[in-house]
């Protein structure tokens, strides 16, 4: 079974304490799935798409660093958060993502960004959801030679509100300058991460990833509230945050 529990400052219940890579979390007004451990820090993705959105208002050659949804996210969306719950999401600086399978789709790639929210890149993608070693090994074959098709598929499918399978967009460039990655949502290909990419101006859903800063204490809560959970399997707890500075 799953943990699945909520990061707050009021009264979180905790299934399980321990965070663990591929636990669930209800942060904001999302659930979001921990991908990775580092330093009391957790990277995390929503678990499901947050909307449909281009990766670019304008159709032209871009990268992660100049496109729209890179602004959206770091401004409109981070600021969907309240002012405390935005004291959790860290800083980091982002390394360029390149296509290792197309090189003209480089050439804008720019230099590294600092953000606080972002999309995945191809080779997160693969590292976090299941590597196959088709994305290293440049596995194409005549059916699927444009794409990542393996038996990881399915881990990597994403669904909207509704529970429907939809294609997911990253932030890796496509075979051109003017195309991004994606991972299909429909059809024989779902789950299977498109290569050659599709046009920046197309809509997919955005599946949002951070690093949440987990430096925390733990504190029992009071027994007068204890006492309202006795006859649950599981505790109470609070959980206080200790920033650095």
């Amino acid at each position: 079974m799953e943990s699945h529990f909520i990061l707050t400052d009021t009264y979180p219940q905790f299934y399980n304490y321990t965070i663990t890579t591929n636990c669930l979390i209800d942060f904001g007004s999302y659930t979001w799935r921990v991908l990775d451990l580092r330093d009391e820090c957790a990277l995390v993705i929503s678990e499901k798409v947050v909307c449909f959105k281009y990766y670019n208002n304008v159709y032209h050659p871009t990268s992660w660093r100049e496109c729209s949804m890179r602004r959206y996210l770091n401004s409109v969306f981070y600021h969907k958060f309240w002012e405390e719950d935005k004291k959790w999401i860290e800083t980091v600086q982002l390394p360029f993502s390149y296509n290792p399978w197309y090189a003209m789709g480089n050439s804008m790639i720019g230099m590294e960004t600092i953000d606080k929210i972002f999309l995945l890149s191809v080779e997160e993608v693969v590292r976090y959801f299941g590597d196959s070693g088709h994305l290293k090994n440049k596995i194409k074959s005549d059916e699927h030679r444009y794409m990542v098709f393996d038996e990881h598929n399915h881990a990597r499918l994403a669904y909207d509100e509704c529970n429907k399978a939809v294609p997911w967009v990253l932030r890796s460039p496509g075979i051109k300058t003017d195309s991004v990655l994606i991972v299909h949502g429909a059809g024989v290909n779902k789950g299977a991460i498109e290569m050659g990419g599709f046009t920046v101006t197309d809509h997919f859903g955005v599946r949002p990833a951070m690093w949440l800063n987990l430096r925390a204490r733990m504190q029992v809560v009071p027994q007068e509230v204890r006492n309202v959970t006795e006859n649950q399997d599981h505790d109470l707890y609070m959980l206080r945050k200790v920033r650095r500075w």
